[in-house]
Order: C-alpha cells, then sequence, then structure tokens
C-alpha cells in the first residue's frame, strides 16, 4: 500500500537539497534587487582573467558565470584561481541547450569536465544526483561550477 513513498520522499529530498545548491549558483540573478550578499556566502575573487562573477563558496567549491576559452586554459594548465589555493579539478557546466567547454577540454587528464543538460525550473533526479556526487567527491575538488544564470555582473 505505501511502497514508494520513501522513494518519493527521498526525491523531493534531493531536489530541495539540489535547488538550494543551484541558488548559490543564480542567487545574484534571482535576487537582483537585495542590496548585497551577506558576507558569509562567499568571497568574492578579483583578478582572474576571463572569470566574471567569480566566487570561492568554499575551498572545495567555486561559482562563477562562463568562463572565457583563455581562462579554460589556465585551469587547463592548473592554474589556481588565488595564490595558495588549489587548482581547478573539475568543472560542472549547468547548460540546458549546449556544450560551451567541451571544445577546450575534451581530451584533458588534468580537469574533469561534466555537462550537466537540464532545466533549473525541472531538474531531473539523475542531474541531482550526479551533481551532488561530483561536489562531495574529494578526488573531484574543488570544483567550479557554472551555469547560464550565473553570469550576472552583481559584485
Amino acid at each position: 500500500m505505501f511502497t514508494g513513498t520513501g522513494t518519493v520522499r527521498s526525491r523531493r529530498i534531493m531536489r530541495s537539497l539540489f535547488a538550494f545548491l543551484l541558488t548559490l549558483c543564480i542567487s545574484p540573478a534571482v535576487f537582483a534587487d537585495a542590496p548585497a550578499r551577506p558576507a558569509n556566502w562567499a568571497t568574492a575573487v578579483a583578478g582572474v582573467e576571463g572569470m566574471g562573477n567569480l566566487f570561492q563558496v568554499s575551498p572545495e567549491l567555486y561559482r562563477s558565470r562562463q568562463p572565457s576559452a583563455d581562462a579554460l586554459k589556465n585551469i587547463l594548465a592548473q592554474h589556481p584561481f588565488m595564490e595558495g589555493a588549489q587548482p581547478i579539478r573539475t568543472i560542472v557546466e549547468l547548460l540546458a541547450t549546449r556544450d560551451v567547454d567541451g571544445d577546450v577540454l575534451r581530451d584533458s587528464s588534468a580537469v574533469h569536465h561534466e555537462w550537466l543538460k537540464f532545466s533549473p525550473f525541472s531538474p531531473k533526479d539523475q542531474d541531482v544526483l550526479t551533481f551532488l556526487r561530483i561536489v562531495t567527491d574529494k578526488a573531484s575538488q574543488p570544483v567550479l561550477v557554472h551555469c547560464a544564470q550565473g553570469s550576472d555582473l552583481l559584485a
């Protein structure tokens, strides 16, 4: 009678967690009227060529708008964003319609690239699980996450 209730509940929890993490990525675009980000939300990282709206959410996670081809090449060359930081090991591209990073990152052994095709309004369970597995895997960290909505210029 109640078969599958746990599965439905698990999916709701996973979607809620994914929505929260996605909000970290797109929050400036969603909350454009907000006066400023809380100081403890993330630390702005300035001066990285081709990396607009770059923030360090934690030592393991960065978010930005779409990196330029030159910025992707610098990431491939294992140049860290900040002095004393680890170079990016994984880029997660959250774009529904096309893979922008793949042309530059396709044959890289230094940086893993994951393109998650999804709509932020209806993420698929598998995309949520894939995203969470990537960002919580120590071998994948630090991770750079970018999406189309991360292209705002607030900061």
